[in-house]
């Protein structure tokens, strides 16, 4: 069956779409990694707790709120 809809994007604006998409997340990766370290000397490091064992970061366990509903999504 023949797809109605046929019109595909011109390859300039797709790739105005993809450089600005992927800039996007890049932009909010790095600010985020800038604030965490920025603030990194006020964490608690007792909260701290190993991660996955392939990266060599460790996890931040002391939001209570997201520790406690993501067991309930276990259930679902």
């Amino acid at each position: 069956m023949k797809s109605r809809c046929t019109y595909q994007l011109p390859v300039l604006e797709r790739l105005v779409y993809i450089v600005c998409g992927v800039g996007s997340v890049l932009a909010i990766c790095y600010h985020v990694l800038i604030a965490s370290s920025k603030y990194q000397h006020r964490l608690n490091w007792h909260d701290l707790k190993s991660g996955w064992s392939f990266l060599t970061y460790k996890k931040d366990v002391s939001n209570f709120e997201w520790t406690f509903c993501s067991g309930y999504s276990a259930v679902y």
